[in-house]
C-alpha cells in the first residue's frame, strides 16, 4: 500500500514527487547498510535486522549458477553503488523513465496525433492501420474471439480452468537454475536485510531468463534497461508488430517470441506455453526463470502459466476474483469485511431491480473492465438506462489493431 501510495504521488507531481519520495527513503534508510528497513518501521512493518555470522555467508559464497543462456548483452552494464546510504543518482532513472512513460493518449485521442485512443489495454499504445483492423474484422466474422476482447468483457473468458488441489500438490518447482542455487542457501539469508544480503539476491537474478508476457507501452523500456543491467536474459511475448521487438537488435532483450494477440485466449495460453517450454532447448535462454507481465489483462494468462510450468505466481483462482469486480465484493462479504451495496446486471431486465437493491448515486461499470472504460456515475433512474446503454455501445464500438483494444474512428 505503501508503494502503491508513493507511486500515485509519483505519477501526479511528476519529477517534484519522485524527489520528494527519494528524500522520504534517504532520510529514513538503515545507517548501517541503506536498507529501507527505517522507512518500513516508519510505516508500521516489523522487520528487524537478522544478525549473521561470517560462516554463513561464507557458506553460500562459493554457490554458482550451475548453468545459464549463452546470451550477454553487448551493452556496457550498469555498476551499482554500494555505498552507506542511497545517493540521489539511483533515483534520476526512475524519474526521467516516469517521465517518458507517460502515455501521450486520451480517450478522445493522442495528443497532437490522429483521432485513435486505446480505449481498452492501459499497458500498450500502437497506432492502428486499416488492413490489421480489416483482418481483424475478418476473423471475428470466423468466429474467432480476440484475447484482450475476452479479458475485458468476461475475465478468464476461454483461459483453462485452475488446476486441482491433487494437481498442485502432484506439481513441484521446477528445478531451474535458479531454484537450484536457492535450494541451497537459508531462507534467512535470503530475506535478510543488508548491503550482503542485496549483493546476494543480485546474484541470484544475474543470468536469470524471465519472461515478459506483453512488453507494454514504450514507456517501459526502463525496465527492461535495468532487468539487462541485472544481468537478466528477458524474453518478450508480443504482438508481432510490437515496438519491443527492436530489443533484440539493441541488445536489451535475449529474445522476442511473436504471439498474435487477435486469436482467442486458450489459443494465445497454448501458444505462449509452448514457446516457454521450447526456451530450454535454446541454449541462448535456457529454462525460464519465472513469468511476469504489466498489463492487467494479462495477470489472468500468466497466472495459469506459471501454474502449468510449476513456476512462482499468483494462484489463478484469486486473480479470477480480483478482476471480477461482483466476485470480489461477494469474498469481501463472505470474509465479513465492508463492502457496498452491489448488483449484477445480466440484461437491461435487471435495471428496476438494481434501482432498488442498490440506489443512488451509483456506479456503473464492467465487472472485468481496466483503464475506466465503461465507468459511469449515475444518480437517478433516466441515467442509469442512458448510462447502460452508452456503456453497451462503447464496448461494442472497440476494434482491434495490432494487438491493442481500440474506439473506432468509423474508419
Amino acid at each position: 500500500r505503501a508503494s502503491t501510495t508513493q507511486r500515485v504521488e509519483v505519477r501526479t507531481a511528476r519529477g517534484r514527487g519522485v524527489s520528494r519520495v527519494a528524500s522520504v527513503i534517504m532520510g529514513t534508510a538503515c545507517s548501517r547498510c541503506a536498507c529501507t528497513d527505517g522507512l518500513s518501521t516508519m510505516l508500521g512493518g516489523k522487520r528487524k535486522h537478522m544478525p549473521l555470522d561470517a560462516a554463513s555467508w561464507e557458506q553460500v559464497a562459493s554457490i554458482q549458477r550451475p548453468r545459464a543462456g549463452s546470451w550477454t548483452s553487448p551493452l556496457p552494464r550498469v555498476q551499482f553503488d554500494r555505498s552507506s546510504t542511497p545517493m540521489s543518482a539511483d533515483f534520476e532513472w526512475c524519474e526521467e523513465a516516469l517521465d517518458a512513460a507517460s502515455p501521450t493518449v486520451a480517450l478522445d485521442g493522442p495528443l497532437g496525433a490522429s483521432p485513435t485512443a486505446v480505449v481498452a489495454d492501459p499497458d500498450a499504445t500502437r497506432r492502428r492501420s486499416r488492413e490489421a483492423s480489416e483482418a481483424t474484422a475478418a476473423k471475428a466474422a470466423a468466429g474467432r474471439g480476440h484475447f484482450l476482447t475476452e479479458q475485458l468483457y468476461a475475465s478468464p473468458g476461454s483461459l483453462p480452468p485452475p488446476l486441482s488441489d491433487k494437481e498442485r500438490l502432484m506439481r513441484k518447482l521446477r528445478t531451474t537454475a535458479t531454484f537450484e542455487m536457492l535450494g541451497k542457501i537459508p531462507r534467512q539469508l535470503v530475506e535478510s536485510t543488508g548491503a550482503e544480503a542485496q549483493a546476494l539476491r543480485r546474484r541470484l537474478l544475474n543470468g536469470a531468463t524471465i519472461v515478459f508476457f506483453t512488453a507494454g507501452y514504450p514507456g517501459k523500456r526502463f525496465v527492461f534497461e535495468r532487468a539487462r543491467d541485472l544481468g537478466v536474459k528477458s524474453v518478450v511475448l508480443e504482438h508481432p508488430d510490437s515496438w519491443a521487438r527492436g530489443l533484440v537488435d539493441e541488445g536489451v532483450i535475449a529474445k522476442f517470441i511473436p504471439i498474435d494477440m487477435s486469436q482467442d485466449a486458450e489459443v494465445v495460453f497454448k501458444q505462449s506455453l509452448e514457446a516457454i517450454r521450447g526456451l530450454a532447448q535454446d541454449s541462448q535462454t535456457l529454462d525460464a526463470d519465472g513469468v511476469v507481465t504489466f498489463c492487467e489483462l494479462s495477470v489472468p494468462v500468466v497466472a495459469r502459466l506459471c501454474e502449468v510450468l510449476a513456476l512462482p505466481g499468483h494462484a489463478p483462482v484469486a486473480v479470477d476474483k480480483a478482476r471480477d469486480k461482483h466476485w470480489t465484493r461477494a469474498e469481501m462479504k463472505k470474509a465479513g469485511l465492508p463492502s457496498p451495496k452491489n448488483m449484477l446486471l445480466k440484461s437491461a431486465e435487471d435495471l428496476p431491480s438494481a434501482v432498488a437493491t442498490v440506489g443512488f448515486p451509483s456506479v456503473l461499470k464492467p465487472i472485468s473492465g481496466a483503464a475506466s472504460l465503461g465507468v459511469k456515475k449515475v444518480t437517478s433512474e433516466e441515467e442509469l438506462k442512458e448510462g447502460y446503454a452508452e456503456v453497451l455501445s462503447e464496448l461494442q464500438s472497440l476494434v482491434v489493431s495490432s494487438g491493442a483494444l481500440i474506439k473506432n474512428d468509423g474508419s
